[in-house]
């Protein structure tokens, strides 16, 4: 090999080695920003999971709320069907 050769070869190497040294350089930006998104993600993974925790209670919550008046109109149905039976009732074994 002679000298000329020898420097092409070398000049190609640290061509080549330059162009690779800035493809790693962008790699190495993608794989921090991926990285980054990934520690995103997982926080908004935990802030979806609290909000559905709070919704799961809100949701039980208000079907309470939604029962209760239905629970006062039953309670209110059955005092007045007690007492037409109990009146009845009272009215049979009085007239016996």
């Amino acid at each position: 090999m002679e000298i000329t050769e020898i420097v092409e070869r070398m000049t190609a190497v640290e061509q080549r080695a330059r162009s690779n040294s800035h493809r790693l350089d962008s790699l190495e930006a993608l794989a921090e920003a991926i990285h980054h998104q990934g520690q995103s993600i997982a926080v908004m993974c935990e802030q979806l999971k609290t909000q559905g925790d709070t919704l799961k209670e809100q949701n039980k919550r208000l079907t309470d709320l939604e029962d209760t008046p239905r629970n006062r109109w039953e309670n209110i149905i059955a005092a007045i069907t007690t007492g037409i039976v109990g009146i009845v009732l009272g009215l049979l074994f009085a007239g016996i």
